[in-house]
């Protein structure tokens, strides 16, 4: 069973069917949330999940990333590229001159705010774009438009009146999927938008011992001495107290490689707290 943010017609689901392209349509379970998602895979309701991690345009998705160190059994087993096209869609019948209100999931509505602000639409927030699409199908309002995936027009009977309305055209996401610590999976990547597998990455939480000044330039300078590429870093709080942060990590290497480990001795030694939140391949952008 593998679990992914829900309802049907996200772009999470899609994540999920390009990550599983042979599973039975019966095999995926839509969830309500991001921790809802990884709840299940914790406790052994589904084998795998699939929750978003980082857009192109609106960064890193916290909730996911914050929930994989709040629960250390999981690990991250893949990556998966998706492209984000945002369609504007609304009842049969309705055109683009009768809206004055767009629903959809703050992500969405953020990606596509010159679109709505030259419209002076007003907003309303859903907790997806497939609850939006599913809300405004239910409704009569001729006066409201939804924003999202084609997919979620398709499976609420709904009309795509705007192709593609974003600010940025290359809109992508970034999907992990997740599964518990020593299941057995294997590390291969498959999804929309990717070439071949260059490479793997290795994705590390490092929480220094205190907080003094120079501290992740110290951890950064161990990194680049052994000749290691970071793709990228965050720096999230602690939630311990004010002022204290710990350090999301993505290292261009897999974690068997003799460099990365002894960086994380090294890392280590200092008395810093190292986390190894997965190595897996790396996917790159076609035509990138």
């Amino acid at each position: 069973m593998i679990g992914f943010l829900g309802p049907s017609g996200t772009f999470t689901e899609q994540a999920a069917h390009s990550a599983f392209p042979t599973a039975d349509a019966t095999s995926f379970r839509p969830m309500p949330s991001i921790p809802a998602v990884l709840d299940a895979v914790a406790d052994g309701e589904v084998r795998s999940g699939v929750v978003p991690m980082e857009n192109s345009i609106q960064g890193t998705v916290h909730v996911t990333i914050d929930g994989l160190l709040a629960r250390p059994t999981l690990e991250i087993t893949r990556e998966i590229l998706l492209r984000i096209e945002q369609h504007l869609m609304v009842l049969e019948g309705v055109n683009g001159e009768q809206i004055e209100e767009v629903w959809s999931h703050p992500q969405a509505l953020a990606q596509c705010r010159s679109f709505i602000r030259d419209r002076k639409l007003r907003e309303v927030q859903f907790d997806s774009t497939a609850a939006a699409a599913a809300a405004l199908a239910l409704s009569a309002r001729k006066d409201v438009a939804a924003i999202g995936p084609q997919q979620a027009a398709v499976e609420h009977g709904l009309a795509v009146i705007e192709n593609n309305i974003a600010d940025v055209t290359e809109n992508w996401t970034r999907f992990a999927v997740v599964r518990s610590v020593g299941t057995g999976e294997v590390n291969t990547l498959v999804g929309d938008g990717f070439d071949e597998i260059e490479e793997k990455k290795t994705m590390l939480v490092v929480t220094p011992y205190q907080n003094i000044p120079g501290v992740l330039a110290s951890v950064l300078n161990v990194f680049s001495a052994l000749g290691l590429n970071l793709s990228w870093i965050e720096s999230r709080p602690t939630r311990q107290r004010l002022g204290t942060y710990q350090f999301f990590v993505e290292i261009q290497t897999g974690i068997e490689t003799e460099s990365l480990k002894r960086s994380i001795g090294v890392i280590e030694a200092y008395g810093h707290k190292v986390h190894i939140l997965g190595s897996y391949q790396s996917a790159s952008v076609q035509g990138r």
